[in-house]
């Protein structure tokens, strides 16, 4: 796996312009990550995941392992904005996990077979 990445965006100072464009007039308004860095899961994904929403708030840290395929690559020039680049990732394959459980041992397998259940480790060899 790559190292992490603290993807927050650098907070704007008074009176500049933030990534959305506005006029910052509280920096504490300011969005704190990128657009488009947000999972959303319905109640089906919850529910194949084998998560219960009754154990997380909105503090509560997960780890995520994903597969992903790429399905869009862009590459901008606009004379407003400058240049710009842009990915786009179907997630085919996910895990869920409360911090300091084992993500991959917790659902990996198991969501390849659409199973919400946990599977046991592979054997190390």
């Amino acid at each position: 796996m790559g190292k992490l990445v603290n993807m927050a965006l650098p907070k704007p100072k008074k009176g500049e312009k933030d990534k959305c464009g506005e006029l910052c007039t509280n920096a504490a308004d300011a969005p704190k990550y990128p657009w488009g860095l947000t999972l959303r899961l319905d109640d089906e994904a919850i529910k194949k995941l084998g998560l219960d929403i009754k154990n997380f708030n909105t503090d509560t840290v997960v780890t995520i392992t994903a597969k992903a395929e790429c399905t869009e690559m862009r590459e901008e020039d606009r004379q407003s904005s400058g240049k710009s680049q842009s990915l786009s990732f179907q997630i085919t394959d996910m895990a869920i996990s409360r911090e300091g459980k084992d993500a991959f041992a917790d659902g990996w397998d198991a969501a390849g077979k659409g199973k919400p259940e946990a599977t046991k480790k592979p054997a190390e060899k």
